[in-house]
């Protein structure tokens, strides 16, 4: 996922104020709600000094980054995705260019790895199946191609 928002200077309201959080087609997509945050987001706005302001964002990044909702500003030479795992979906969970194809418009729910994942919440000695850490299916693919 990537965020830009505003103008000349980064907008975080729409991403992590409380308001944000249980509405729909918000950018809050993970539902984040920090009283402090709001606070901090409020004393922004207001503030002019724009080395303040940039205190006010690492302060609120470490927040943020502290609760563990996103992996900030991390990026690796492919796509990287963390999801729960009650979807089924087909082999090439990414498409190798990134078309319309990638996730999740091919995913479908699967009613019983949602139901594991469920237990697993609920019972915190149940272990998940991590699934495959990286598919790279389409060297294979271009292995059997070269075969041909």
């Amino acid at each position: 996922m990537a965020y830009g928002g505003g103008g000349p200077f980064p907008e975080p309201f729409q991403f992590f104020h409380s308001s944000q959080a249980d509405q729909k087609a918000s950018t809050n997509v993970t539902g984040f709600k920090d009283k402090h945050v709001d606070e901090l987001l409020a004393q922004y706005d207001r503030e002019l000094d724009v080395k303040k302001r940039a205190a006010l964002l690492q302060e609120l990044d470490g927040i943020v980054t502290s609760s563990h909702n996103y992996l900030l500003e991390w990026s690796a030479p492919y796509t990287r995705m963390v999801w729960w795992n009650k979807f089924g979906m087909p082999q090439g969970v990414i498409t190798r260019i990134g078309d319309y194809r990638d996730p999740p418009s091919l995913w479908w729910f699967d009613p019983e790895k949602n139901r594991r994942v469920e237990e697993a919440m609920r019972d915190p000695s149940k272990k998940l199946e991590a699934g495959t850490a990286d598919d790279k299916y389409w060297q294979t693919f271009a292995n059997v191609e070269e075969t041909k």
